[in-house]
């Protein structure tokens, strides 16, 4: 292309990578992070296509996206990259039509590389699902209440001990499903908590889901940070 030289100096300036493509698909000028993202020298590079590095079962996407950016749209979708050396990478790429005197002569190719962020949320679910995994075998009842008191996470004991499922019971306050003599002082222990008094060994009764009552002991404390109670309840059985 005759405007590689005008170009060279912003691609190389560029901690991402980037670079052009004709309108065939194939590399016509990249900065230094292609080459390394990629485990490929940049002579073996330049002139070939970048597309057999993109995964096959994504392709069709990805050719709709270049075809739109030949047709002077601008274009950033997300795709897995297979490196020479077996590696997959994730990028979110924006394609942006070179137009020179109106007419299109090829690509830019814009890559933001997010491997380690999406590596880093995918440990972070792993970790929630073996969390939730954890609190689910769990005897006792574990839950997160707001400062309102209304359930925001609760493990799935309480369909055993209480009769309902955990969804039946995030978003309502705990005070509805306590037996109507006991609300009182459960609110004066709520709002214990909430000013930094960590609760033990306090007990009151719960309504079930079938109307009767269970005497459940509760364990407590307050998070400044969150502005959430954590409490676990055990049943009591006399």
């Amino acid at each position: 292309m005759n405007s590689e030289p005008a170009y060279q100096l912003l691609f190389d300036q560029n901690p991402n990578a980037v670079f052009s493509l004709d309108l065939e698909g194939n590399i016509t000028l990249m900065n230094k992070q292609l080459p390394i993202l990629l485990e490929c020298p940049e002579s073996k590079l330049k002139g070939e296509s970048i597309f057999p590095f993109m995964l096959p079962e994504e392709m069709e996407d990805i050719f709709r996206k270049f075809n739109l950016a030949k047709a002077g749209a601008t274009e950033k979708f997300r795709c897995k990259i297979q490196t020479v050396k077996n590696n997959q990478l994730t990028w979110v790429v924006t394609y942006i039509p070179i137009k020179i005197e109106e007419t299109i002569t090829g690509i830019y190719a814009l890559v933001n590389d997010i491997t380690d962020q999406v590596e880093s949320e995918l440990q972070l679910e792993k970790s929630v699902r073996d969390l939730r995994k954890i609190l689910d075998a769990s005897l006792d009842i574990l839950c997160v209440l707001n400062i309102k008191g209304e359930y925001v996470r609760i493990n799935r004991q309480v369909e055993k001990l209480w009769g309902y499922e955990d969804w039946e019971l995030v978003g309502k306050d705990h005070i509805d499903f306590v037996f109507e003599e006991d609300r009182r002082k459960t609110f004066e222990a709520f709002s214990q908590i909430k000013h930094g008094v960590e609760l033990t060994n306090f007990e009151n009764r719960i309504v079930k889901k079938d109307g009767t009552t269970v005497i459940m002991q509760w364990y407590a404390n307050w998070d400044s940070l969150t502005h959430s109670v954590y409490a676990s309840a055990r049943h009591l059985k006399f």
